[in-house]
């Protein structure tokens, strides 16, 4: 008898973490049509001019379409291709954790809200 109700907890524990993986990925799915900037992955690939200055191109994986050029400061060039995973993230890290702070104080809060003011300046409603 008492094996039963351990089973019958995992089972409930499999479909909760079924049915929020669910929501996780609908979430992600809105969130994707809704992206206004091209999709990442981006990458950055060094480029030489015939007279000599070097610009690292940053391309959209999707269609391998053009985003930018940066003229010779490869780390801001890595960093701008780097935009799209790390927001995406981000915005699903502040998703996770979220649900948890309803009513308690944490540490790391002032985190989560620079977090959100970053996704809000990322994607353009930083007022």
């Amino acid at each position: 008898m008492r094996g039963d109700w351990k089973d019958e907890a995992m089972q409930y524990r499999d479909i909760d973490r079924a049915a929020q993986a669910a929501a996780e990925k609908e979430l992600e799915m809105e969130v994707h049509m809704s992206t206004k900037h091209t999709p990442g992955p981006w990458s950055c690939e060094r480029q030489d001019d015939d007279d000599g200055s070097i610009y690292y191109a940053i391309h959209a994986h999707a269609g391998y379409e053009f985003i930018v050029n940066v003229h010779e400061n490869k780390a801001n060039a890595r960093l701008i291709a780097a935009a799209p995973d790390l927001l995406h993230e981000l915005e699903h890290l502040v998703r996770l954790i979220e649900p948890h702070i309803v009513h308690t104080v944490i540490p790391g809060l002032a985190t989560l809200n620079g977090a959100r003011a970053a996704i809000a300046k990322a994607i353009g409603n930083n007022k």
